[in-house]
């Protein structure tokens, strides 16, 4: 039989290494790391697991392009605001200054 990485496995199906490292071992199939290899039937289970109910990530609200402008009423990105003022010193921070000879 074939053997398949976990790391490969939980790529497929979109989870991270180490849930599917914790499934495994609840099964009782050895698995250490996300090197480690399965074999195809524990493979098959994992898929099995996670593939009716993988996880898809949610679709990221995209930023309008660097330069574009925003509607009036809609956020910015924090990229795109204005930069804040430059903190001045604390008062009790030691500043030197020239000495007269």
């Amino acid at each position: 039989m074939a053997k398949m990485k976990i790391h490969e496995l939980a790529k497929e199906v979109e989870r991270q290494s180490k849930e599917v490292i914790a499934f495994l071992q609840e099964k009782g199939i050895e698995a250490k790391a996300a090197q480690s290899t399965v074999e195809e039937d524990a493979a098959e289970l994992v898929r099995k697991h996670f593939g009716k109910n993988a996880k898809k990530p949610a679709p990221a609200e995209e930023a309008p392009p660097v330069g574009e402008k925003v509607p009036v009423g809609e956020k910015q990105a924090d990229s795109e605001k204005q930069p804040q003022a430059e903190k001045k010193p604390e008062s009790g921070a030691a500043q030197k200054q020239p000495e007269e000879t």
